[in-house]
């Protein structure tokens, strides 16, 4: 969780995890945005304060005095972010789902006309940043996929963290086997997958559960509280 933290405490990329410095960016900002988020909400004070100041430097070094490009992913993090918390609590009928359709397509091609050639250039991110939150709200008030296919997409999209961990030291291993480039690209695939997929299987997947355990002990304690109260 130090790969690239700007700091004497900050360690370098190493072997096949250097695309790993994006988890250790994720995980200081986790803290760190959810520290102030429940620091907004009035939920412990201090405690909030002090997680907040702990993981600080590197959500805050990536949006000072560093290159355009690292800026501007943090800022998307953040419109992303913001986006769910809207988007999660709208709910359209079929109606309103036309005007959204056409909110998508107008910011998706007001982005397209007018953007830059930078991709980092944060000019270019507030048009995008509107039409996926379109996008979003339009898609929730339809269905067009069978279940099936639903289902298919969820399992994926499941492993598919355990996927970006693995990959990278998948691809540099079978980069190695004496074979055709094709051949090398569908093995790094098929292998990657099926790893991602085992590796989701008996470890990643347990985290919801810690997750979930922790907010029943959250929400009962809570609850208890309110009660004596």
């Amino acid at each position: 969780m130090r790969q690239g933290l700007p700091s004497r405490w900050g360690v370098s990329t190493f072997g096949s995890a250097g695309h790993l410095t994006s988890v250790a960016l994720e995980f200081h900002i986790y803290f760190f945005v959810g520290a102030i988020f429940f620091l907004l909400k009035g939920r412990n004070v201090l405690i909030c304060a002090v997680v907040a100041i702990l993981f600080s430097k590197f959500p805050l070094g990536y949006v000072s005095g560093i290159p355009d490009s690292d800026r501007a992913l943090f800022v998307m993090w953040l419109a992303g972010f913001a986006a769910y918390y809207v988007v999660k609590s709208i709910r359209l009928d079929e109606k309103q789902t036309l005007p959204a359709a056409v909110a998508f397509i107008g910011m998706t091609w007001y982005w397209a006309s007018r953007r830059t050639p930078n991709d980092y250039d944060l000019s270019n991110y507030s048009a995008l940043t509107l039409a996926f939150l379109a996008l979003v709200i339009f898609t929730q008030g339809v269905r067009v996929l069978p279940e099936r296919v639903t289902r298919a997409i969820s399992f994926a999209a499941r492993y598919s963290f355990s996927l970006f961990l693995v990959h990278f030291t998948i691809v540099k291993i079978v980069l190695l086997i004496p074979v055709s480039p094709l051949a090398r690209i569908a093995v790094a695939i098929l292998v990657a997958n099926l790893l991602a997929v085992a590796f989701w299987y008996f470890f990643e997947r347990h985290y919801q559960e810690v997750a979930a355990a922790i907010k029943r002990i959250v929400f009962r304690r809570t609850v208890t509280a309110d009660a004596a109260t």
